[in-house]
C-alpha cells in the first residue's frame, strides 16, 4: 500500500488565514475556494494516456498466450512472429503462422507461410477471430478510461460541490464516469465545528491517477505547493492585488 503523502501545510495555512482576513469571506469559503484551485490543477498535472500507448499496450499483452474457445492457442514468438498450437491442429506444438504478428485471417489471399489442411485453416481462423474480437473489446474498455486519473480530481470536486473555473486540458476527463468501484476508491469530505475550525479530507487510493505514468499524487503536489508559492511571490510584490483578484475570481469583496 501507497504511503501518505507529506506535505507542508505551514504556508498554506498561512494563506488562507490571510485570505480569510483580507476579504468579506469565512473561512470555509476561502478553503473551499483554495481547494478547488488545488484539485482543478491537480486534474489538469496528471497524465493521461493516449490512444497510440493504449493499442501497443493492449497488442503486447494479447501477444501473451490466447486459448481459444476451439482449444487453439495463439501468441507472438519471441522472433515477432505468430504462433500457434493445439491437439487437433499441430500436435500440440507450436507452429509458426506467419513471420508477423498480425491477426487477420489466413487463405490463399493471405497466404501463411505454413500448408494447413482445411480444418485447421477453419480452426486457426476461428481462433483469430476470437483474439480480434478481444483486441476490440479490449481497446474499446480502456480508450473510455482514457482520462480516468484526472477524473478522480474532478470527482472529488462534484463530492465537495465545488465549481470547476476551467474545462481546458479536462476536456475527456469531464466525459467520463467513475465505475463504482473506481469511485469508492476516492473520497472528499468537510468538516466543520464552528466557524473557526474548517476541514475538508481528501483521499485517493485510484491507481489510473497514482500510477508512475500519470503521476497524479506528483500533480497534486505541484498544485498544492503551486498556490503557497504564488502567495509567497504576492507578499513580496502586490498582496493587495493578489488579493482583490481572489476576491474577484470567488465572488469575494475586499475589505
Amino acid at each position: 500500500m501507497a504511503k501518505p503523502i507529506k506535505l507542508d501545510s505551514t504556508g498554506f495555512s498561512k494563506m488562507i488565514g490571510h485570505l480569510k482576513r483580507g476579504t468579506e469571506a469565512s473561512l470555509k469559503d476561502v478553503t473551499r475556494a483554495m481547494t478547488g484551485r488545488v484539485l482543478q490543477n491537480a486534474a489538469v498535472n496528471t497524465g493521461k494516456s493516449k490512444y497510440a500507448k493504449i493499442k501497443k499496450d493492449v497488442e503486447r499483452s494479447l501477444g501473451r498466450t490466447f486459448v481459444s474457445s476451439v482449444g487453439v492457442k495463439v501468441r507472438k514468438a519471441k522472433d515477432g512472429s505468430l504462433i500457434v498450437k493445439g491437439p487437433s491442429v499441430t500436435n500440440n506444438k507450436w507452429i509458426r503462422v506467419r513471420r508477423k504478428f498480425e491477426l487477420n485471417a489466413i487463405s490463399g489471399k493471405n497466404p501463411s507461410g505454413t500448408s494447413f489442411t482445411s480444418n485447421q485453416t477453419t480452426k486457426i481462423n476461428k481462433a483469430l477471430g476470437e483474439i480480434r474480437k478481444r483486441k476490440s473489446a479490449m481497446l474499446k474498455e480502456k480508450k473510455k478510461n482514457i482520462a480516468s486519473g484526472q477524473a478522480t480530481f474532478i470527482f472529488m470536486m462534484k463530492k465537495l460541490r465545488i465549481p470547476l473555473k476551467s474545462a481546458k486540458g479536462l476536456g475527456n476527463a469531464l466525459k467520463h464516469k467513475l465505475s463504482l468501484a473506481h469511485a469508492s476508491a476516492v473520497s472528499a469530505k468537510e468538516n466543520q465545528s464552528t466557524k473557526e475550525q474548517y476541514l475538508i479530507t481528501l483521499k485517493s487510493k485510484s491507481n489510473a491517477a497514482l500510477n508512475p505514468y500519470a503521476r497524479g499524487i506528483d500533480g497534486f503536489r505541484k498544485a498544492f505547493n503551486g498556490q503557497i508559492k504564488a502567495f509567497e511571490i504576492a507578499s513580496k510584490k502586490d498582496m493587495k492585488a493578489y488579493t482583490k483578484k481572489f476576491a474577484a475570481q470567488n465572488g469575494f469583496i475586499v475589505r
